[in-house]
């Protein structure tokens, strides 16, 4: 029985790219199968996968965040970024206080007609802004989320 080529969107994304995303968010072969996850932890079928532009940035910059961290795009193209604390004995919430990338217009504008060295070069860049819009972030704090603006 002949299989179903993978959906547009995973097809232009580099090999790098869907390591990336498999290795570090809840679509990865780390997870379990839904059926045998805690209810908590059972990913949303609700939830997006990041656009081929926005998973480049999410390759780029999982390493700034623990193994285990989800990312989704929500609506509004920006991405979401949290993790279970569950076993945590310090924390006092299942999970992470979520990171928010939001990605100015023209960020995405640029980064669709650059190429691959350039997109790079941009995203790069762009990690100074987001390593500087993580200092004081406490993920123990669920009650403060973060957001921090790229472009």
């Amino acid at each position: 029985m002949p299989t179903a080529p993978p959906p547009a969107e995973q097809q232009s994304l580099p090999a790098s790219v869907l390591s990336a995303l498999r290795r570090n968010s809840k679509f990865g072969s780390r997870t379990q199968a839904p059926d045998t996850q805690p209810p908590s932890t059972r990913p949303n079928p609700r939830t997006g996968i990041p656009d081929p532009i926005r998973a480049e940035f999410w390759a780029a910059y999982c390493y700034l965040f623990p193994p285990h961290a989800l990312v989704n795009q929500n609506e509004s193209g920006s991405l979401v970024i949290s993790w279970s604390m569950t076993g945590d004995p310090h924390a006092t919430s299942k999970y992470a206080a979520p990171v928010m990338l939001r990605f100015e217009p023209d960020l995405i504008a640029m980064m669709k007609h650059a190429p691959p060295d350039q997109r790079k070069r941009i995203i790069s860049q762009q990690e100074a802004v987001l390593r500087g819009g993580l200092i004081g972030y406490d993920p123990y704090n669920s009650a403060q989320a973060r957001i921090i603006v790229l472009g």
